[in-house]
């Protein structure tokens, strides 16, 4: 089961990793975010709430899903602190889980308006904590 839970945050880490070089590109060089389906990418991560703390969600994704795989590996591979790193982990997700639903609650409620890749970035969460709680209990 730690396979597929480990595929969902490469996958999860490829998204964020994207949706960062887009906004880079958009910051510095005016090039348009892609957003497929009609979405608005662009007026959502460039939003007051795209960020937290001065640091941009995609790059808080980017280090979350990066410290989330390194607690997973160490789980894995390193028993004596199996307990603790799982712990972390999963908590780390259910944070994670209601980080998500804010930013989407956000994006329904307040902006009116959403993003594709933030949608996809919600949807592998879901399926991260799902994976989670299913791995864990």
């Amino acid at each position: 089961m730690i396979y597929p839970i480990f595929s969902l945050i490469i996958l999860a880490l490829v998204n964020a990793i994207y949706l960062y070089w887009q906004h880079y590109q958009f910051k510095k060089h005016n090039r348009q975010m892609s957003c497929p389906m009609g979405g608005n990418c662009q007026e959502v991560v460039d939003s007051s709430y795209g960020t937290i703390i001065g640091l941009s969600n995609d790059l808080l994704g980017i280090a979350f899903y990066i410290g989330l795989a390194a607690l997973l590996l160490i789980n894995l591979y390193y028993q004596p602190w199996s307990l603790w790193t799982g712990r972390l982990a999963l908590i780390g997700m259910a944070l994670a889980f209601l980080f998500t639903n804010y930013l989407l609650c956000i994006q329904v409620f307040i902006l009116k308006k959403w993003c594709f890749w933030c949608i996809i970035s919600a949807v592998i969460n879901y399926a991260l904590f799902i994976s989670f709680l299913i791995y864990y209990y």
